[in-house]
């Protein structure tokens, strides 16, 4: 697997303050990926490039807000979150993320 597909399907790390809770609490990341990417290349992305053992993923679709600039109707883009669950004894360095 190329580093090229690894950065099509992971995009970036999510911090926010419910995925920052999660990470604390049930050793949960939360990454925005690409909307086309299913649960397995997910898995597969995961494992190969941090080298740790997936127990679960979990995806979800953001939709996007509707917004205007001047006067002008738009749309923002849809995009999809997925939250990964860890084996115990793995962890992510998100440093070596880029």
């Amino acid at each position: 697997m190329n580093n090229h597909f690894f950065h099509k399907t992971l995009i970036k790390p999510i911090s926010t303050e419910k995925s920052v809770d999660a990470l604390e609490n049930y050793k949960n990341f939360a990454f925005k990926v690409n909307i086309k990417a299913n649960k397995k290349q997910i898995r597969k992305v995961v494992e190969t490039f941090f080298n740790v053992s997936v127990k679960k993923v979990r995806t979800m679709i953001i939709k996007g807000d509707k917004t205007k600039f001047k006067q002008i109707p738009g749309k923002k883009s849809d995009w999809k979150k997925a939250f990964i669950c860890l084996k115990k004894g793995s962890e992510i360095n998100l440093s070596s993320f880029k």
